[in-house]
């Protein structure tokens, strides 16, 4: 986002206003913020304001194109990013149920209300990247000719995200204690849904853990399914002896690095003559 906000601001020089919308869990570099003249990010995780968040940031687009007209040279805007020294804040911006997000989100509006402020906000960021700006940010943008100084109240947003660093309202129970929920009786006719929070490919991992599977089977799980292992190599074993065997019990999963035994192993071959068994899901 830097790299596309710097070849904007190069293209269309200082007075073209350049407003940004972002996911709540974007990861704001110092580039982004000194190409843009404001950035919008989402308030609600799940997020559902995507609508809301553009409309603030176009009536702001239309202000600045305003003071471009009327208002001297240069920028129309000054803004500051505080980002404190951690990677995820609080309870990593969940607003439903409400939490300390809420409250932040409220301080924010406080902020933006300032004379002079033409944003006010914050992004949780994405832990996971592997980029070195990942992780909690506070932004506010002042107009370049206000009186407004938009440091003091950046730093103390920074300071409230960093206050929200122990909070949390995920818990994370390993496999014995998930498998044993599956055997209690809840009278909820709704599925219970399993997932392997770490094994996530868009923080990084490869998405081919078996253990989840792994404990599944082993616990003889019935009207089960499971979703998904990354493995190109079962496919295409699979494929290759799906016309001879009745079924296969493949190795899957954990190939990248040593995770310990795959799920499963060998294949089964269909007597000859035998019909071909129907279509189950795993």
């Amino acid at each position: 986002e830097g790299e596309l906000l710097e070849a904007l601001r190069d293209r269309h020089g200082p007075r073209v206003p350049i407003v940004a919308t972002l996911d709540m869990h974007a990861n704001i570099s110092a580039r982004m913020v000194a190409a843009a003249d404001a950035f919008f990010a989402y308030r609600t995780y799940p997020h559902v304001d995507h609508v809301d968040c553009a409309i603030r940031a176009a009536d702001t687009l239309a202000l600045l194109m305003q003071a471009a007209r009327e208002r001297g040279e240069g920028r129309l805007t000054r803004s500051v990013l505080a980002r404190p020294p951690m990677l995820d804040a609080a309870d990593h911006g969940r607003t439903s149920p409400p939490g300390s997000m809420n409250a932040l989100l409220a301080h924010a509006d406080r902020i933006a209300r300032l004379p002079g402020v033409v944003s006010a906000g914050l992004t949780i960021g994405f832990p996971w990247a592997d980029v070195a700006d990942a992780g909690p940010a506070a932004f506010v943008t002042v107009l370049a000719d206000a009186s407004s100084d938009p440091v003091p109240p950046a730093l103390e947003l920074a300071d409230r995200l960093w206050q929200s660093r122990a909070e949390t309202q995920l818990d994370f129970p390993g496999l014995d204690e998930t498998m044993a929920m599956t055997a209690r009786e809840s009278g909820d006719p709704r599925p219970l849904v399993l997932v392997d929070f770490a094994d996530n490919p868009a923080g990084g991992a490869y998405g081919d853990s078996p253990n989840l599977l792994r404990a599944m089977i082993a616990q003889r799980l019935e009207n089960a399914a499971f979703a998904s292992i990354c493995d190109p190599e079962a496919v295409r074993r699979a494929a290759e002896v799906a016309l001879a065997a009745g079924s296969i019990a493949a190795r899957q999963g954990a190939r990248k690095r040593d995770r310990g035994d795959a799920a499963g192993e060998g294949v089964r071959p269909r007597p000859a003559g035998a019909p071909a068994p129907p279509r189950r899901t795993p």
